[in-house]
């Protein structure tokens, strides 16, 4: 039976901030004046602290910054602190405790430094006071049985925590077996196991437990306890004890014992396990006997130990990795095979806040040994803007197309980072927005071109004469290659990279294109160019642009990938200090999909009531893992509609529905239209045959006349054919009517408006109103031939152009801004 106490509590987490002061020691004599001491004191705060609940956050525990004056004409400077206090949750605060080192003859003299304390509740809740062990007897025996029982009680523990102890339970077991009983109930005869767990606020717990054992008043054997000693013990009933009699019995008399020993070898190293029988006669029960087992285990206690386990790791934040070197396992007798194992590997990420590492080494005997360790990560630098994980599900060519909006960089820093290592190449620098490398070794241009591309960047593009400076300085031999070239057309230099750059330093009569030089080098003592040869082999100057964010494991976005579980991480820095992490998690699902053909438009002639359609059986897929030939595999069956080939009534619409499913018992479905006689623009409308469907056509598309003389024809064509058709008949339609009109394209329209007026018209005011009836331009007057308005400044939406001819005819037009 479990008791459960729940409390509901809701925190909110914020800063509190406190202040305090250091008292300083009293000056030298002699007190410097505010004039000679122009230096702010020289503040060292203290180091991170990680304190328990239970301690003091004051500086007595946690220490004192200590502060310098800042020149020797400076007085001792006065030590101030204040502390800003951000409670996450009861069981953990993070104080940030601001040091202030102020010149006592002059405030604006001072200095300032961070101390970072934080107090989180790991300890477990306490139990002061639990039951003892305890054996009760009972002759209590139930009505027509020989099994006894009584009623059992105990005092329910008290526990003690930091916080608040949210849930006390508790576990009954008999002999083994968990049982639904509590205090006050009958306990029938049998050792039972009480154990209660108190889990605090925090998801701290600990767990108490205390035996009960109810005996009935008969005349049996109490064995000793089982035993597990060291090889070449004592294993006497002298040294573990001897069988003795239920004392609760009368009448029982003496009790005469004796025992067996059957012994157990399972080939560990000479490990043994000895089943000892005890046998007893009481005296006023003879002859019949009473017995008990008491098993006894020996072994080598130290058969397995662990050397070199890792000390407390401290980690800067959840996105640097907790490195360690692994405990060494080392059996005693050097033979037996050892396997350790562990709840988490070195070179992962873990959580802010405390992770405890378990290593556990066991031999084939069952023999065990264990360490542990904390892993404590300080920081989270996790990336505001990061995309959430997607999951999705593999499509008709057995893989998924991912895409993703990648994290953008928001802040105003325009300094670079330090550039990243690159094999081959020494950093020369940060300057302008770009990180320069010079090579190690020496290149053709085309070589070099390869090798700055395959390191994510180009040969060195100068702009002005403090980036050639800059280069000139830091490059290793006398010359380097650059980025300027005339390959493509001979005295025509531009840039590898692209750059419209138009600086240049050339030396004196240079560039001569001697024996056709179309390489540029920068000269190191003067920074000045020169033109090489094209086979040159120099040292060259690799420019990559600085980016704020970079993606540091997974695949892109707009990758294609089969089904499985992918990390995309990306770091985004600058070059002034900040620097966070984004990852998610990409999951692409085993699936099927099912691709049905488009919706299908008939017409038939009006004496014709019903026709026969047929189409192919829709195409199927699957990324299903238990299929490697996915059509031995798939099953897919037509779940509404008639099937192929059956007749259609006339002026009917139906949905064809097909169900697809694979040997992973995923499935999917399509459906699509049948429809006969049917307008599929018109949402359903039918159509009438008597008629025509557009201006000169009937239903199958030919002339009245020729649709009179062929009516048992019928014609099968898609929506999007007939949709086609439709558009091409209204074109016609207004090219016809429009022969003699004022044509206005396009139509809608983004900037321009054109105007097209027929040769015979003239219109002699012209004005565009808004849909509320607002004029916007008036008052266009005598336009002829074409004429163009500029509608880019409009808002979007639509217009109404009202056109006044001069016969005094008037035409309005419908103009769609967009």
């Amino acid at each position: 039976m479990k008791t459960t106490l729940k409390l509901l509590i809701c925190l909110i987490g914020t800063w509190l901030y406190t202040f305090s002061a250091v008292p300083v020691q009293a000056a030298d004599s002699g007190i410097p004046s505010m004039e000679s001491c122009n230096s702010k004191p020289i503040l060292s705060c203290p180091p991170f602290v990680w304190l328990k609940p239970s301690e003091s956050a004051h500086p007595n525990r946690t220490g004192f910054a200590l502060a310098a004056p800042g020149g020797p004409d400076c007085g001792t400077p006065l030590i101030t602190w204040r502390d800003e206090i951000l409670i996450t949750n009861a069981c953990h605060r993070t104080y940030t405790r601001i040091w202030r080192a102020e010149d006592p003859n002059n405030p604006n003299l001072f200095d300032t430094c961070h101390q970072t304390i934080k107090q989180i509740d790991e300890e477990p809740p306490i139990f002061t006071s639990f039951p003892s062990d305890q054996v009760i007897y009972t002759d209590n025996m139930t009505p027509g049985t020989m099994n006894c029982n009584t009623a059992t009680r105990w005092v329910e523990p008290r526990v003690f925590d930091n916080h608040l102890v949210i849930s006390l339970d508790f576990v009954v077991e008999r002999n083994g077996i968990e049982v639904d009983l509590r205090s006050g109930d009958a306990f029938p005869e049998g050792l039972y196991t009480i154990t209660y767990a108190a889990f605090d606020f925090c998801g701290n717990f600990a767990t108490v437990s205390f035996t009960i054992e109810i005996l009935c008043a008969d005349c049996h054997l109490q064995c000793p306890d089982d035993a597990c000693v060291p090889l070449g013990s004592d294993i006497s009933p002298n040294s573990l004890g001897m069988a003795t009699a239920f004392s609760g019995n009368m009448n029982c008399g003496a009790l005469v014992t004796e025992f067996d020993d059957l012994v157990v070898d399972n080939g560990c190293n000479g490990r043994e396990t000895i089943i000892r029988t005890w046998t007893g006669i009481f005296d006023n029960m003879s002859p019949t006997q009473t017995t008990c087992t008491q098993t006894i285990e020996m072994k080598d206690m130290n058969a397995v130990q662990l050397f070199n386990c890792p000390t407390d790791i401290n980690v800067v934040d959840n996105f640097t990795a907790a490195h360690w070197a692994e405990p060494i396992a080392v059996a005693s007798d050097n033979a037996n095979v050892i396997t350790l194992t562990s709840n988490f590997r070195p070179g992962i990420l873990f959580p802010v806040g405390i992770t405890t590492i378990i290593y556990t080494a066991v031999d084939v005997c069952g023999n065990t040994a264990s360490c542990s360790f904390k892993v404590s990560v300080l920081d989270d630098a996790t990336f505001e803007d990061c995309p959430d994980d997607i999951e999705v599900t593999c499509g008709m060519n057995g893989v998924a197309t991912v895409d993703w909006p990648v994290p953008e960089y928001n802040g105003t820093c325009t300094e670079c980072r330090r550039g990243e290592f690159k094999r081959g190449f020494i950093f020369m620098g940060t300057f302008q927005g770009s990180n320069y490398y010079c090579s190690t070794g020496n290149f053709t241009y085309s070589e070099a071109v390869t090798l700055a591309t395959r390191n994510g960047g180009h040969l060195a593009t100068i702009d002005n004469e403090s980036e050639n400076d800059y280069l000139a300085q830091r490059i290793i031999s006398p010359t380097a290659m650059i980025g300027y070239n005339d390959f493509a057309r001979e005295g025509r230099f531009v840039w590898q990279s692209g750059s419209s750059s138009t600086y240049n330093n050339w030396f004196t009569q240079q560039p001569n294109d001697y024996n056709n030089q179309d390489v540029v080098e920068l000269i190191k003592a003067s920074g000045l160019w020169n033109d090489v040869d094209n086979d040159s082999k120099l040292e060259f100057i690799l420019e990559v642009p600085c980016r704020n964010v970079v993606q540091t494991a997974g695949p892109e976005p707009g990758t294609e990938l089969p089904p499985g579980y992918y990390t995309v991480q990306y770091e985004i820095a600058d070059g002034c200090g900040f620097q966070r992490f984004c990852i998610f998690n990409i999951i692409v699902i085993e699936g099927v999909t099912v691709l049905c053909q488009d919706d299908i438009f008939v017409r038939v002639p009006t004496d014709v009531q019903e026709v026969a359609v047929s189409w192919d059986v829709p195409q199927v897929s699957t990324c299903c893992s238990a299929c490697p030939n996915p059509s031995d595999c798939i099953t897919i069956r037509q779940t509404a509609g008639p099937p192929p080939g059956s007749n259609f009534f006339r002026q009917s619409k139906t949905t064809i529905t097909y169900e697809a499913t694979d040997a992973c018992g995923y499935t999917a479905t399509c459906s699509f239209q049948v429809l006969i006689d049917i307008d599929p623009l018109s949402g359903g409308k039918i159509t009438n045959n008597t008629d025509t469907t557009a201006e000169g056509l009937s239903a199958d598309n030919t002339s009245k006349e020729e649709s009179s003389s062929d009516a048992q024809a019928s014609t099968t064509i898609s929506v999007e054919q007939y949709v086609s058709e439709i558009e091409e008949v209204e074109l016609e339609k207004r090219e016809r009517n429009n022969s003699a009109q004022t044509t206005v394209y396009p139509n809608p329209a983004y900037n321009m408006l054109n105007i097209v007026i027929p040769e015979e018209r003239l219109i002699t005011d012209l004005q565009i109103v808004s849909a509320g009836g607002e004029r916007i331009i008036k008052n266009v007057k005598n336009i002829t031939d074409t004429h163009t308005i500029n509608i880019g400044h409009l808002t979007n939406g639509l217009y109404i152009m009202v056109i006044q001819y001069q016969n005094g005819e008037q035409k309005t037009i419908r103009v769609l801004k967009m």
